[in-house]
């Protein structure tokens, strides 16, 4: 719209899932698809990355992206937390592309992301157990962070308020087993932390686990979500960024404290690179609705159009041509709801 004038730009990322075992030779080959992964979706996180995502979002990343672009991975890095994993999920934001090598060339990509659960795993699939060196090599400083004031053109700021959604998981428990969040340490960490909240300032809080989901597992937990909502409209923030169920959601919601109401946007990213598809060698011996969801990521932009600033996101899926696209298929049961949201900012 020629009334537009954007004054941000940034593409969300999450669930990358990189394995160590690799098809070929490279970093930049596909996982090795376990042999017993298609017997329940249970399995699903284990999948690995694939070529395929990865290219697509190296193309997209290049095309779309200019230096004041900002890069945000919502979590889960890794497969299973081993070292290698980090390490090859590090080589590819971090490197440029050169010939026939893919990377998104971001150094700084760590800056505004954060873990997920399965960044937080012992470099096994037994899950349970201490984290891989990879894992404070990669994030070396702790959570929660919070981002120094960003100046946008408008006179206005953004902060980014960064959370481990697994900080007050215990290694051997059922909340690990059950990929579930908990993280009250981390709420009441930044509510001594967090300054006083600027007129012109807008709040994006950043972590992995989703607050949309209520199911027994990959929820977060219900005494971290009360505090969650209480937080939430106590430092009045106006964006959530987040992954974990890799499908993705946008949902304008209200929250409450108990005496004031908050509307946020909650943007929930999928799965960008972990397998989509199977390969017809399985895909031959499953049941035909044993589907995987497809890889998608968030383009979010602070824009000011008639004199007055919005954060505008949207959906982006990859397409059968290779691509990222936004022309969503509506024949996808993984990709219902609205495919683009936005939400007045203060």
């Amino acid at each position: 719209m020629s009334n537009e004038h954007v004054h941000l730009t940034m593409v969300h990322i999450s669930d990358l899932h990189f394995f160590h075992k690799l098809e070929g030779r490279t970093v930049q080959s596909s996982a090795q698809l376990p042999a017993f992964i298609s017997v329940s979706t249970v399995f699903d996180g284990w999948l690995g990355h694939h070529y395929k995502a990865l290219s697509a979002l190296d193309s997209f990343w290049h095309r779309e992206s200019t230096s004041d672009t900002l890069l945000i991975v919502t979590g889960d890095l890794t497969a299973n937390g081993h070292a290698d994993q980090f390490n090859i999920a590090d080589q590819f934001l971090a490197q440029r592309s050169v010939g026939r090598s893919l990377g998104l060339g971001r150094r700084d990509w760590s800056r505004l992301s954060v873990p997920g659960n399965h960044d937080q795993w012992p470099g096994t699939n037994l899950m349970c157990g201490s984290p891989t060196p990879g894992l404070t090599s990669t994030f070396p400083d702790s959570f929660p962070r919070i981002s120094a004031p960003l100046q946008l053109g408008n006179g206005s700021t953004l902060r980014f308020i960064s959370v481990d959604s697994d900080a007050d998981v215990r290694r051997l428990g059922m909340g690990r087993a059950l990929a579930r969040g908990s993280f009250v340490s981390q709420l009441s960490a930044l509510e001594k932390a967090l300054p006083r909240k600027e007129p012109d300032e807008t709040r994006v809080l950043v972590l992995h686990h989703s607050i949309l989901a209520t199911t027994v597992t990959l929820a977060i937990d219900g005494k971290t979500r009360r505090v969650l909502e209480h937080f939430v409209v106590d430092h009045d923030i106006s964006v959530v960024l987040s992954g974990h169920m890799h499908v993705p959601r946008l949902s304008r919601r209200t929250m409450s404290n108990g005496h004031e109401q908050k509307e946020i946007l909650d943007a929930r990213c999928g799965t960008t690179t972990q397998r989509d598809e199977f390969p017809y060698s399985v895909r031959a011996k499953i049941p035909a609705n044993r589907l995987l969801p497809p890889n998608t990521l968030m383009v979010h932009k602070v824009l000011e159009r008639k004199g007055k600033a919005y954060w505008s996101s949207q959906i982006y899926w990859r397409s059968r041509q290779g691509r990222f696209v936004k022309d969503v298929p509506r024949v996808s049961s993984f990709l219902p709801g609205d495919l683009s949201a936005e939400i007045a900012l203060t």
